[in-house]
């Protein structure tokens, strides 16, 4: 009885402590409750929602942790937006700081005096961690969500137990190759935070599923969390993976590089100079605007101007080494200027004017030369490659805001800028003659590897450079000075008497360059008014090289090569401004409303022609044949290219005719570098000349002969032609097939080839085939061509595609296994053929009707 008693004792002591228990863990659970249903319901202060947790952690960890795992559980599973469960895990992640916090600074505090005997954010992260392997894709997402938010509320009181770190970064990584692009966003999200609150992680592991997620992720909102996240520092090594996204496919992470990443973490320097220059090509020459405003506005005038160059663009150009990178250089910083706001456009030119005063007056007062916006003539005292190529620039914007806003104030300030003809006159003889003097003074300029290399003159050679400059640098000013001598104001005769007679003096200078040439040459034509003095000047020169060449039979043969190629760049010059000049005159013309003046324009320009053939045949024979044949393979590149210029200056299309098919044995059989320039020729000269017999009902006998002679034109287009295709899968180099690829589809394009269903099943397959993968011109290429055509194109090039719909389909499904054509996809294919001949298409992707022929590449405004 007494030990019954006792048992009866004991069980009732049990009962009563159970049901404690459970009234304590009923209470806990209700408190829990109560304070997530007002944070997710955003009703009540978080203070009494903080409260409540922390009455219920403190009274019972373990009821509170049980309690509050089920209910976080039901926010989980929530896949959609909902701004309830996204208050409810950052109020979980801020509570889970403040209780990290609060142990972090009482040190007294150890595990075993804690409520739980753990730290309640350890407890959440191995939560959440356990749920990064769920078979639901919403409780994956909320859990690398639940964890990020974690990361950002934790800061500098985060635990640092190894064992939780290394678990959780291995869980993360496998959640960044998950199927669904949400959880891999937010995997990214979640390592970004740990990394920033510099957790224990494998940085190497971690970087490299960055890298592979920027570059080769199929999903935008992957790429582009990836790309807002990445930290781009020498450890990280992420930063080719960051500059490769500037090509991207879609437009806003192309926008996002330039706006966001390189703007906001890349410092210029960081990169190098090709990497910069690289950079820019490809963001003025993007098709978006949206990317060209934030390559122009954000990263190269907020970014590298305004904040790295401290607004002087003498060091932006310097930069870019505007000296070897000319062209991308001076296009990037036009487009600049003329995208900026006329103030803004106006305070940086007139910065850069103090500038130069302040360099060539040796002044201090800085400030008081800014605040000056008094007009004044540019300086050309102490020009170097970044100052000229500045004032070239600043002319160039001027006198465009001048034409185009016909505002009487830009004139003025182009008036006032530029200086007097008779001094910029002077300042091209006067850096021309630094340049040949440069040049004589450091023997080997342009190869001075086996000067310098030597210990007894590379201290003077270095000397002398650094004191005078090099012979590039000073031709380098004498062409930026030749570009703004065509925007000076020739009303004045004495002065564009001075400029004439100084063109003429450097054109037969013999040491002047090649690449000035062209440069003089049109300013002289726009100058003296005439085209006629300006080629029988050039004749004449032309004519007396090559008489010299002749006579002296006793001539170096190096000095015989100098010569010749003199003649080739003097012909070649002088027809690259002649074809310049006539489609200039064609602009102009082609705005006009009535048809008689546009045909006035085109008689003209033909007379003009006509005129001067016979001067320009009498270069033709003196300095191309000859050099056609030459040993030199320079030679052959200059005479072939000059073929090609002559050709489309002959408007008769005569002289192409007759030599189209040497021009065709040339791309079959010279160097690779002369077939390329020969194939352009021949598929510019198809593309001008129609070459085919124009249709008429008229053979009587006095037609006999036009008629036999249109025949000749048909039999050689159709030869051309024939040979021409058998390169396209015949050449050896992806060059010349991308440049044949090119060559047909302008043909086809600009309507000077009829739609055969034939070529459009070899271009079809030669876009398909994995062959071309490397060759990314002709994939391009291809990749406008065709929704180009079919979007564009009349009824006869949809018809086209209709018929090589089943013949290419048949050539990819019997290809034989050893075939690369073997490994596309014939349904691919299909599906991408059937894309193209989509007739709701041209409903979905209106096109405005100026830019519906928009080329890839923007080109630069026409500033001439």
């Amino acid at each position: 009885m007494a030990r019954t008693g006792s048992r009866l004792a004991t069980n009732q002591h049990h009962g009563t402590a159970a049901v404690q228990t459970s009234s304590e863990s009923e209470h806990v659970r209700d408190q829990v409750t109560r304070a997530l249903e007002l944070v997710a319901q955003g009703q009540g202060s978080q203070l009494s929602a903080f409260s409540l947790l922390g009455e219920a952690w403190r009274t019972d960890a373990d009821a509170c942790l049980c309690a509050l795992s089920e209910l976080l559980k039901r926010c989980l599973v929530v896949y959609t937006k909902d701004a309830g469960v996204e208050r409810v895990f950052e109020f979980v992640a801020a509570f889970a700081a403040s209780e990290s916090g609060t142990r972090a600074m009482d040190g007294s505090v150890d595990k075993e005096n804690s409520p739980f005997g753990e730290d309640f954010s350890e407890r959440m992260l191995s939560f959440f961690t356990r749920l990064l392997a769920a078979k639901d894709k919403a409780v994956r997402c909320r859990s690398c969500e639940a964890i990020a938010s974690l990361m950002n509320a934790f800061g500098d009181a985060t635990s640092r137990d190894t064992t939780i770190w290394s678990r959780l970064t291995r869980a993360l990584l496998e959640r960044t190759r998950d199927r669904v692009p949400m959880v891999r966003a937010r995997a990214l999200v979640a390592l970004h935070a740990m990394y920033t609150r510099e957790a224990q992680i494998s940085d190497d592991e971690t970087w490299k599923s960055f890298e592979r997620l920027i570059t080769s992720d199929p999903s935008t909102l992957v790429r582009r969390t990836a790309l807002a996240h990445a930290v781009l520092t020498p450890q990280t090594k992420l930063l080719d993976a960051v500059l490769s996204r500037t090509r991207d496919v879609d437009e806003r992470i192309r926008a996002m590089v330039y706006q966001q990443v390189l703007s906001g973490q890349v410092d210029p320097r960081m990169l190098s100079i090709a990497q910069r220059v690289e950079l820019l090509q490809r963001g003025i020459s993007d098709r978006s605007p949206m990317v060209r405003r934030a390559c122009l506005q954000t990263m190269l005038r907020e970014n590298w101007l305004e904040r790295v160059c401290d607004g002087r663009l003498t060091s932006l150009m310097r930069l870019l080494d505007v000296e070897v990178n000319e062209t991308t250089a001076l296009s990037a910083l036009t487009q600049m200027l003329i995208d900026c706001s006329e103030t803004r456009c106006l305070q940086i030119i007139t910065r850069f004017m103090s500038e130069l005063r302040q360099a060539t007056d040796h002044t201090e007062d800085e400030q008081g030369e800014q605040q000056q916006e008094e007009a004044c003539p540019v300086d050309l005292n102490e020009l170097n490659a970044e100052r000229a190529a500045v004032a070239y620039v600043s002319a160039q914007v001027i006198a465009w805001k001048a034409r185009r806003d016909r505002n009487p104030i830009w004139s003025h300030r182009l008036a006032a800028f530029l200086p007097c003809t008779a001094d910029l006159c002077a300042a091209l003889l006067y850096y021309h003659r630094h340049a040949v003097d440069v040049a004589a003074a450091i023997p080997d300029m342009d190869a001075t590897s086996s000067f310098i290399s030597n210990p007894e003159h590379s201290k003077s050679a270095l000397e002398i450079s650094a004191a005078i400059g090099t012979p590039q640098t000073y031709a380098f000013v004498v062409r930026m000075l030749l570009k703004m001598a065509s925007l000076v104001d020739l009303s004045d005769e004495a002065g564009r008497r001075i400029l004439v007679s100084t063109l003429q003096a450097l054109i037969r200078s013999p040491r002047f360059r090649t690449e000035e040439l062209e440069l003089a040459l049109g300013t002289l034509m726009r100058a003296q008014a005439d085209v006629s003095e300006t080629t029988r000047l050039i004749a004449e020169m032309v004519t007396g090289l090559h008489t010299g060449t002749d006579e002296a039979e006793t001539e170096p043969e190096t000095e015989q090569q100098c010569s010749s190629g003199r003649c080739l760049a003097l012909t070649e010059a002088l027809l690259q401004v002649l074809l310049m000049h006539w489609h200039r005159l064609g602009h102009q013309f082609s705005g006009r409303s009535s048809l008689r003046q546009r045909m006035d324009s085109s008689s003209f320009t033909e007379t003009a022609a006509q005129t001067l053939m016979p001067t320009l045949m009498s270069l033709f024979s003196a300095c191309v044949l000859n050099h056609l044949t030459s040993d030199d393979s320079d030679q052959r590149l200059a005479a072939v290219n000059v073929l090609g210029l002559y050709g489309l200056v002959d408007q008769t299309g005569q002289l192409a005719m007759q030599h189209a098919l040497l021009l065709l044995h040339v791309s079959e059989n010279d160097v690779e570098a002369v077939r390329l320039v020969a194939l352009r020729a021949l598929f510019d000269w198809l593309c001008v000349f129609p070459f085919e017999s124009a249709s008429s009902d008229d053979h009587s006998q006095s037609s006999k002969e036009s008629w036999a002679s249109d025949q000749d034109r048909t039999t050689l287009r159709r030869n051309l032609l024939d040979r021409l295709c058998m390169v396209l899968t015949s050449a050896d180099t992806d060059s010349l097939q991308s440049i044949v690829v090119e060559g047909f589809a302008k043909l086809i394009f600009l309507r000077r080839l009829a739609p055969d269903a034939e070529l459009i099943k070899r271009l079809l397959l030669l876009f398909f085939t994995p062959t071309t993968a490397d060759n990314p011109a002709l994939r391009q290429c291809l990749a406008v061509f065709f929704p180009s055509i079919c979007l564009l194109g009349t009824a006869q090039h949809r018809h086209a595609f209709e018929q090589t719909f089943l013949p290419t389909l048949r050539v990819l499904v019997n290809s034989p296994k050893l075939n690369p054509l073997a490994t596309v996809s014939p349904v691919q294919a299909g599906q991408y053929i059937m894309y193209l001949l989509d007739p709701s298409r041209v409903k979905a992707q209106p096109m405005h009707h100026a830019s519906r022929f928009q080329t890839p590449t923007r080109p630069s405004p026409d500033l001439r």
